[in-house]
C-alpha cells in the first residue's frame, strides 16, 4: 500500500509540474490585460515598461532558464504585437531633431528606446541554446524588420530598407555560439532564398561584419606581440572568430536561387515591387542599438545625405547584387578556414560563385595560392582555375606542369580521384597540345596503374586509350619494336612534362596489366593488343568504380558453366595417396584424441 500510495504522490507532482501555475495564470491574464490597455489608449504606454520586464524575467538569456518560462514567454509576443502596432500607426518614427521640445516627438522617442529594448532582447534570444526559442524569436524579429521598413517607406514616400535593424540581426546570428541547425535552415530557406532584398543586404552587412570582426582580431593580435600573456578580451575575440567563421559558411553553402538577370530579382520581404522598381533606398532606421543617440549633427550630414541621393538607385540592381555577393566571398577567404571549409568552398566555385561575380579573377590569388598547395586541396581548385583560364582570359602558363606534378601514388587512393580525371579527361581534350606534354601524362599515368588499385586502374586505361586515340602520334609508345640495348630515357623523377623523354619511350606497363590478378583490370588492358578501331570510352562509365562495385558486380555474374566438384567425399582433409599396405587413418581425429579428459 504504501508503495501504491508513493506513486499516485509522484503521479500528481508530474502533473502539476507540467501545468501552468495559478499564479503564472494570473500573470498572463496580467499580460494580456497591459497589452490591451497599451493598444487601446496612449495614456497607457508606460505598461510596455512593465511588459519588458516580463518578458526579462531573469537575467538568462534563455527563456527555459527564466524563473517564469509561460509568462515571459506571453510577454514577449504581447511586446510583439503591440509594438507591430504602433509602427503601422507611425508612433515609432524618428524626430526631427534630438533637440525637439514637442511633448509629442518626446513620446515617440521614449517609445522608440523602449522598442530598442525590446528588439535587444529578442535578438537574445537568438542566442539560446533551444532552436525552439531561436526559431520564433528569428520570426518576430523579421516581422519587425518587415513593419518598420515599411513605415520608413510610409513616411519617406519612397521605399526603404531597415537595415540597421537587419545588421543587428545578422550579427548576433553570425557571432552566435549557438548556431544551431534548425536556425541555419530556418533564415535560409524561408528568407534569404526566397527575397532578393534580404539576400543582397546579407551580401553588404555580412562584409561589414568580418571586415571589422577581422580587424578587432588582428588588433588583438598586434596587442598580444607587444605584450605576452593573453587577456581575456583576446581570447574572447579569436573565439568570437571561429565562431563567426563557422556561421557565416553554414549559410553561405545553402544560399541558391542567385539571380542571373534583372528580370530575376521580383521578391521582396520588406516592399512591394511597384512603378518605381529600381528606386529603393537604404535606411539607418532608428537609434543604433547600443541605446546611444544619434549626434545632431549626424544626422544631419545623413538626412543631406538621403535628400541627395533621391535618384540614386541603392537597390535593387543586379550588378550592385553581383558585386555584393563578390565582395562577401572575398571578405570571407580571408578568414581563417578550416581544413574542411577550404576544401567545400573549392568544390562549389566554378558553379555557384564565379557564374556570379562580375570579376572573378579576383579570385586568381586565392585559386592559384590553392593550385600550388599541393595534395588535395590542389585537385579541388582544379576546376574553378580552369574556369578562369578557359572563360576569363587568365593567363597561367605552368598550368600542365602543376597538373603533372599532381600525379603519384597518393593521388590514386583519394575520395576525389573520379573528380580529378574527370577534369584530366577536359583538360587534355584539345588536339592541338604538343604531342610530348600528351606522352608525358600517358607514361606517368601507366607507371603509376602498376602500383594502384583496381578501382583506379580501370579509369587509368581508358583515359590512356581516348588519349592515343585523339593523338596518334603518341602510338609509337605502343607501336615500339624491342631492339637489343635500348635504354629507356624516360626519367619518373624529371617533372617537366614538355620533354621528349616520353615520346621516345614505351608503353610496357600496359603489357603487365594483361596480367593482372583482377580478371577485369587484365581484360580490359587487352584492348591494346587489337586494332584502335573501337570509339573512344565514356570515361563517365567508370569513374564511379570502387572495391564495393567491383565485387557486387562479381557475385551477380552468372556463371556460364556449372563449377567442376568432386563427386565423392574424401576420406580426409588433404587428399594425399596412401602407401602400398598403409592403412588410411584420419590424422585430425588422432590429434584430437591428445585433448581427451
Amino acid at each position: 500500500m504504501p508503495s501504491a500510495v508513493k506513486e499516485k504522490g509522484n503521479g500528481k507532482a508530474g502533473k502539476a509540474a507540467r501545468t501552468i501555475a495559478n499564479e503564472d495564470k494570473e500573470a498572463i491574464a496580467k499580460v494580456r490585460e497591459l497589452e490591451l490597455e497599451v493598444t487601446t489608449s496612449k495614456s497607457k504606454l508606460n505598461n510596455i515598461v512593465l511588459l519588458i520586464d516580463l518578458a526579462k524575467a531573469s537575467d538568462d538569456t534563455c527563456l527555459l532558464l527564466s524563473d517564469r518560462p509561460h509568462v515571459a514567454h506571453a510577454a514577449v509576443h504581447a511586446l510583439h504585437r503591440v509594438f507591430s502596432a504602433l509602427l503601422e500607426n507611425n508612433q515609432l518614427r524618428r524626430p526631427k531633431a534630438a533637440s525637439s521640445a514637442d511633448k509629442g516627438d518626446a513620446i515617440t522617442a521614449w517609445a522608440r528606446d523602449q522598442y530598442v529594448t525590446y528588439f535587444n532582447h529578442v535578438c537574445s534570444l537568438l542566442r539560446s541554446e533551444e532552436p525552439g526559442l531561436q526559431v520564433p524569436a528569428l520570426t518576430i524579429l523579421m516581422d519587425l524588420l518587415k513593419k518598420e521598413s515599411k513605415q520608413l517607406t510610409s513616411a519617406a514616400g519612397s521605399d526603404h530598407f531597415a537595415n540597421d535593424q537587419f545588421q543587428r540581426i545578422l550579427q548576433t546570428l553570425l557571432l552566435n555560439t549557438n548556431f544551431s541547425q534548425h536556425l541555419v535552415i530556418e533564415l535560409v530557406d524561408k528568407y534569404l532564398n526566397l527575397y532578393h532584398d534580404l539576400q543582397f543586404y546579407f551580401f553588404k552587412d555580412t562584409s561589414k561584419i568580418i571586415r571589422t570582426t577581422r580587424e578587432m582580431s588582428s588588433t588583438n593580435d598586434g596587442a598580444r606581440k607587444r605584450k605576452r600573456d593573453a587577456s581575456d578580451k583576446e581570447l574572447f575575440t579569436n573565439s568570437m572568430l571561429h565562431h563567426m567563421t563557422e556561421n557565416v559558411f553554414a549559410i553561405l553553402e545553402k544560399l541558391k536561387n542567385i539571380p542571373q538577370a534583372q528580370t530575376d530579382i521580383d521578391t521582396f520581404w520588406a516592399f512591394e515591387k511597384s512603378s518605381n522598381f529600381g528606386s529603393h533606398k537604404e535606411s539607418s532606421g532608428f537609434d543604433s542599438f547600443d541605446g546611444e543617440a544619434e549626434e545632431e549633427g549626424e544626422r544631419e550630414e545623413a538626412a543631406q545625405e538621403t535628400k541627395g541621393n533621391k535618384s540614386k538607385s541603392a537597390f535593387p540592381n543586379l550588378l550592385t547584387h553581383k558585386k555584393a555577393l563578390s565582395i562577401c566571398w572575398l571578405e570571407f577567404l580571408k578568414l581563417p578556414l578550416t581544413s574542411d571549409m577550404y576544401k567545400k568552398t573549392l568544390m562549389i566555385m566554378h558553379k555557384r560563385i564565379i557564374p556570379h561575380m562580375p570579376q572573378p579573377t579576383l579570385l586568381m590569388d586565392f585559386l592559384t595560392d590553392s593550385y600550388n598547395a599541393g595534395g588535395v586541396i590542389s585537385l579541388l581548385a582544379l576546376n574553378g582555375l580552369f574556369t578562369l583560364i578557359t572563360e576569363h582570359s587568365l593567363d597561367y602558363p605552368d598550368f600542365y606542369k602543376k597538373l603533372y606534378r599532381l600525379f603519384d601514388r597518393n593521388l590514386m587512393h583519394v575520395i576525389y580521384r573520379s573528380r580529378f580525371f574527370r577534369l584530366v579527361d577536359v583538360f587534355l581534350s584539345s588536339t592541338h597540345l604538343p604531342a610530348a606534354l600528351v606522352a608525358s601524362f600517358i607514361k606517368r599515368m601507366a607507371l603509376l596503374s602498376l602500383s594502384a588499385p583496381p578501382a583506379a586502374i580501370v579509369i587509368i586505361i581508358p583515359t590512356i586509350y581516348n588519349l592515343l586515340k585523339r593523338h596518334p602520334t603518341c602510338m609509337l609508345m605502343i607501336n615500339r619494336t624491342r631492339q637489343e640495348g635500348l635504354v629507356d630515357e624516360w626519367d619518373e623523377e624529371d617533372m617537366d612534362p614538355y620533354k621528349e623523354t616520353a615520346l621516345n619511350s614505351s608503353l610496357w606497363e600496359l603489357e603487365g596489366l594483361q596480367q593482372h590478378y583482377h580478371p577485369s583490370v587484365a581484360t580490359l588492358a587487352k584492348i591494346f593488343s587489337e586494332h584502335f578501331n573501337k570509339p573512344s570510352y565514356d570515361l563517365e562509365d567508370f569513374l564511379d568504380h570502387t572495391y564495393t562495385t567491383m565485387f557486387d558486380s562479381e557475385i551477380r555474374r552468372k556463371s556460364k558453366k556449372i563449377p567442376a566438384l568432386a563427386f565423392e567425399q574424401p576420406p580426409f582433409l588433404f587428399p594425399v595417396p596412401p602407401k602400398e599396405g598403409e592403412e588410411v587413418t584420419d590424422v585430425q581425429a588422432q590429434r584430437w584424441q591428445a585433448w581427451t579428459i
